[in-house]
């Protein structure tokens, strides 16, 4: 039987809206197990990890913006995030993936989400009804003018205990790159203006407004990450 070496990287889009990290973000995030970054970009000739990199693992949105230079009042940010253990390979695949139709996709969850979160209907038709309405206007989202604004790789391993003391306390250790784009703030909420305008121009009903505001609401805010791919790599090994 022929042996195949898979090699899995899973990707997350983080869409960075106007808030930062809040309190009970941080507490969570100090109770997880440590990671250690192993290797970093530039580590080989002395360059330490740029801010904005420990911003994007905080959450930090205004951090992130300021020490990228890109003002919050001015542009919108999505961050990708391919992970993996093969560093050319995960950014390889990074960098090709369709930008905007994996947004688009990330969008559409983070409605979802909150429609189901939001609404007060127990009848499946209704709640089907304003799920579909949200693919609808996430479709309409133009997400025209990306530009690639940075970009980063650290290597890390997450313990599996609090205080790890041997290799063996360790998960296998992944590479981490991010990839930072920008959009016009003002022509991405007036893409989403339209679309939500357009999505609902037939809908009149308050229950049809209280969707819109919740969907007017998701597509602004910051989206919190969540693994959407994963690809495979096989390696040739012996019968």
């Amino acid at each position: 039987m022929k042996l195949q070496k898979l090699i899995f990287a899973a990707l997350t889009i983080t869409v960075l809206g106007c808030t930062s990290i809040s309190a009970k973000a941080k507490k969570v995030k100090a109770n997880k197990n440590p990671v250690e970054q192993m290797d970093w970009q530039g580590a080989s000739t002395g360059r330490d990890i740029p801010e904005w990199v420990d911003y994007v693992v905080d959450g930090d949105t205004a951090q992130i913006a300021k020490e990228l230079k890109l003002p919050e009042d001015k542009w919108q940010l999505f961050v990708i995030l391919g992970q993996g253990p093969n560093l050319d390979f995960v950014k390889a695949w990074t960098d090709n993936v369709d930008v905007i139709a994996e947004v688009a996709q990330a969008l559409s969850r983070v409605v979802k989400t909150d429609l189901q979160a939001n609404m007060n209907s127990s009848d499946p038709a209704q709640i089907n009804k304003a799920l579909d309405m949200a693919d609808r206007v996430v479709s309409l989202v133009e997400l025209n003018g990306l530009v690639k604004k940075n970009q980063y790789w650290i290597q890390t391993r997450t313990a599996k205990v609090k205080k790890p003391k041997k290799d063996k306390d360790y998960n296998p250790a992944v590479y981490n790159y991010y990839v930072v784009y920008a959009m016009d703030k003002a022509t991405y909420e007036e893409s989403i203006r339209r679309a939500v305008d357009k999505g609902f121009e037939n809908e009149q009903t308050s229950e049809a407004q209280t969707i819109k505001d919740v969907m007017m609401t998701s597509l602004t805010k910051t989206i919190a990450p969540e693994a959407i791919g994963s690809e495979t790599e096989t390696e040739p090994t012996v019968w």
